[in-house]
């Protein structure tokens, strides 16, 4: 029996390809960003802090935001990896298995991170971004501090579908050994 393409998974994988090709891209934006401005951009970057009325560690505070954005996009990254193993099982017909378990429970944990890396860089922004506002043009540096409950959410659904598939490829493993 052979089975039929499912339109819906393969345009699911086709954006998760192109995410995962979008976050590489990012991710060597941001490396080679972060490079420039602790190597040959420094002078120009204090100098431009300093013209903004920036206090003595606004410097460093971009640095971290960078390196919160490098991490926030690796976790999306991987996220995104695991989010695209597991269509590849449904699109197999086998999702059960202890596998998607355990990516599902590490998607949680990414999710978590992310969440976790928004929440630390959210007060630099919102002392700092004011005065980098020549460094990221088309974003928002108001550092609106809010805190939302959806992201923790999600990664408690996350964690729960994680046993519910665990718990299926228990049970479809208990089946197999009863026929």
């Amino acid at each position: 029996m052979t089975r039929e393409k499912d339109w819906l998974l393969t345009l699911a994988n086709v954006i998760l390809i192109f995410a995962e090709i979008a976050f590489v891209f990012a991710l060597i934006a941001v490396v080679v960003g972060g490079i420039a401005m602790l190597t040959f951009a420094h002078g120009k970057v204090l100098a431009d802090l300093a013209a903004a009325g920036a206090p003595q560690g606004a410097f460093w505070a971009l640095i971290a935001v960078l390196a919160l954005v490098w991490a926030m996009l690796s976790l999306s990254m991987l996220f995104v990896r695991r989010l695209r193993a597991i269509v590849g099982t449904v699109n197999e017909g086998d999702p059960f298995l202890p596998d998607n378990a355990v990516r599902l429970a590490r998607m949680a944990w990414y999710a978590l991170g992310t969440q976790l890396c928004e929440f630390v860089g959210q007060p630099l922004i919102a002392a700092y971004g004011q005065y980098a506002s020549g460094f990221t043009r088309g974003l928002s540096t108001s550092g609106g501090q809010h805190v939302s409950l959806a992201p923790l959410g999600f990664a408690i659904t996350l964690f729960i579908l994680a046993r519910v598939f665990r718990q299926g490829a228990a049970m479809r493993d208990d089946l197999e050994g009863t026929v």
